[in-house]
């Protein structure tokens, strides 16, 4: 069992050069999330590690029931 943020890692959605999406759920509340992480290489990046962000920022200004909530960064 593989644990990322202290979520249940259960299956990868998808992967990319910009990162990895793994749904995961709370061990405790049930809760079922996907999870966004970038990949290694990305950390020798500034502008990669800043476009990240960028994203993480409008993600978290979105709010629409076929929309992912951001709930942390």
């Amino acid at each position: 069992m593989q644990y990322l943020a202290g979520y249940e890692v259960k299956e990868t959605v998808s992967s990319s050069s910009s990162g990895t999406i793994v749904r995961a759920v709370h061990p405790i509340m049930g809760r079922t999330v996907l999870i966004k992480t970038q990949p290694p290489e990305a950390a020798k990046s500034a502008e990669v590690h800043k476009r990240f962000q960028r994203e993480i920022v409008l993600a978290a200004q979105l709010t629409h029931p076929n929309l992912m909530t951001a709930l942390h960064a």
